[in-house]
């Protein structure tokens, strides 16, 4: 998945990149937002792209967004 993909649809997940990333580029973003979840050694930073090596992963990101994203919508409707 690409970096600025991968930012886009997990940017949530960290409070250094919610609601707008604050610093570095998208690669840094997405090594910041993988570390703060305990995900970052199943992964493998390329030149432009992540590669997660294990579908747990996934499954673990899919499941902390979609618990933030009730907190999200909350805070868009204040």
């Amino acid at each position: 998945m690409s970096y600025d993909r991968f930012v886009q649809r997990y940017k949530l997940l960290s409070k250094e990149t919610w609601p707008n990333p604050r610093r570095g580029s998208n690669r840094d973003n997405t090594l910041l937002i993988l570390r703060e979840i305990g995900a970052d050694q199943d992964c493998v930073p390329g030149k432009t792209k992540i590669f997660i090596r294990s579908p747990q992963t996934v499954f673990k990101l899919e499941q902390v967004r979609s618990e933030r994203i009730p907190y999200v919508v909350t805070f868009l409707q204040k």
